[in-house]
């Protein structure tokens, strides 16, 4: 029986056990899932507790359920992928219901690169963008984007005052070529 999202109605029959294992192994063909998220899945279908703890078990011990390997991918792709700060990705990892122990050993393999690193780069390849708006706008803007990724202020501070500061320089530079190259010297 398919998952449609829904609850199903208090009346209708538990799941048995190969419906809920079916259910599961749907899910997972989709994408990894830790078992936190298996088990909700199975609780809104409808499978009791002990179905589904059974189910899951199995699962585990088949190597199909693995939340340490699921926790360590996901950090690593997140970090990669949207370079997320230490605290993003543990509360990533978090409100997909790993354990406190998981999260912390998955974010310290996925962030061996500081978080002021990683801000930096993300920094610098988003203020090329910027350049064409005013020196306020390009802080507010550059300092909004790496506070969506979890950056805290000690973090945030530094990094867009040293990209901007960069990014204002050659700017100001590129100008004064622009203008010396169109009208010719300034007078003194």
């Amino acid at each position: 029986m398919p998952f449609s999202g829904r609850r199903r109605a208090p009346d209708a029959a538990p799941l048995s056990t190969d419906q809920a294992r079916e259910l599961c192994l749907r899910l997972l063909a989709g994408r990894a899932r830790s078992r936190s998220e298996l088990a909700e899945r199975l609780a809104a279908a409808g499978a009791e507790e002990l179905t589904a703890e059974q189910v899951l078990e199995r699962l585990t011990e088949v190597g199909l359920v693995d939340d340490a390997a699921y926790a360590a991918g996901l950090a690593r792709s997140r970090r990669a992928e949207r370079g997320l700060s230490r605290r993003a990705l543990a509360g990533e990892l978090r409100r997909r219901g790993l354990a406190e122990e998981v999260v912390a050993g998955a974010v310290d393999a996925a962030a061996a690169e500081p978080d002021a690193a990683v801000a930096l780069r993300l920094a610098q390849r988003r203020a090329r963008g910027l350049s064409h708006l005013p020196p306020d706008a390009q802080r507010r803007r550059l300092s909004g984007y790496l506070a969506r990724r979890g950056y805290g202020f000690d973090v945030v501070g530094p990094v867009c005052a040293e990209v901007l500061a960069g990014l204002g320089g050659s700017d100001q530079l590129d100008l004064a070529v622009q203008h010396s190259a169109e009208h010719g010297p300034e007078p003194a």
